[in-house]
């Protein structure tokens, strides 16, 4: 949480950026792979974040890591990051980005976990129906937790809509402590 706040000014500055040039899907692509980068490499995280090590030595170590896959503005971006001592910002950074882009876009992010994989037909109908909902083009990622028992359970935002298996037996094992089972328990 406190890494989105820190972020947001970075994320905003940068998307002005990007959005002035009409580069906001590249520059998302290239937040991305560097976000990446980031959470897969725990020694590249310590190098970064090192205090000892100066900016230009981490600035090159990633352009050598990244090769030609950052064009000017990306390069920019990472200079701005590197010069204020907030790579550890760069995952949340990409977060917030993506949102501000989402928002200029009418988009919003949906995750959906599935007991079982669901078919192109089903993950469409769900993605109609959530689009319909929000009001918004939903783009929807789809997760398999065999752990929810049936059904989904989705999340939409801050949102959380659950209708797994998992906490239809909750509720109705409280209906039923509770007395407000809505019928009789009979015991042979």
């Amino acid at each position: 949480m406190r890494d989105l706040r820190a972020a947001r000014p970075y994320a905003r500055a940068v998307f002005e950026l990007a959005r002035q040039e009409g580069r906001e899907e590249v520059l998302e692509r290239q937040l991305r792979l560097v976000a990446d980068l980031w959470d897969r490499s725990a020694p590249l995280r310590r190098f970064l974040t090192h205090p000892q090590l100066d900016r230009a030595a981490k600035h090159a170590a990633l352009l050598r890591l990244l090769g030609d896959r950052l064009d000017e503005l990306g390069r920019r971006v990472l200079d701005l990051v590197l010069a204020h001592d907030r790579a550890a910002l760069l995952p949340a950074i990409h977060a917030v980005y993506r949102r501000l882009w989402d928002e200029e876009r009418g988009v919003v992010q949906a995750v959906a976990d599935s007991a079982v994989a669901l078919t192109d037909a089903q993950r469409d109908e769900l993605a109609g129906a959530l689009t319909r909902s929000t009001g918004k083009t939903v783009q929807l990622t789809v997760r398999t937790d065999p752990a929810l028992v049936g059904g989904v359970v989705v999340r939409v935002g801050d949102r959380i809509l659950d209708g797994s298996m998992v906490r239809r037996l909750a509720r109705l094992r409280e209906r039923l402590r509770g007395g407000s089972g809505g019928g009789y328990a009979f015991e042979h």
